[in-house]
């Protein structure tokens, strides 16, 4: 019990800082999960509302395509945590670090709040 606890400790020195993130998801385990799962199906199902309600069909398609990026991040990068799909290299969107991804995510997201913002 005692090798147990000094390894649990171990674990959480080495994985402070900038890998905080996924040490809190070891921590939390499946409610952690649920969560971040749940915050992001509400943020896609946002996008699509706010391309629902957008008066032109360029408009609609910003927010569709927008929504279609970021759900196909989310769903390989969590599928390759689980081993359902192939291991690739893109950036987990607002979550992994990267300058351009997180500026154009970013970017993304500026365009629909103009859009929201109109109306």
């Amino acid at each position: 019990m005692k090798r147990l606890a000094r390894i649990e400790k171990q674990i959480e020195r080495q994985l402070t800082g900038e890998m905080g993130l996924f040490y809190s998801a070891l921590k939390w385990g499946i409610a952690a999960g649920i969560v971040v799962i749940s915050a992001f199906a509400a943020f896609l199902f946002g996008i699509l509302k706010i391309g629902l309600f957008a008066r032109r069909n360029f408009e609609k398609f910003i927010c569709v395509g927008t929504a279609i990026v970021f759900g196909v991040q989310f769903f390989l990068n969590s599928g390759s945590a689980l081993g359902l799909v192939p291991v690739v290299g893109l950036q987990f969107p607002f979550l992994s670090y990267g300058g351009s991804s997180m500026l154009s995510s970013f970017f993304l997201l500026a365009i629909i709040g103009a859009m929201k913002k109109k109306f």
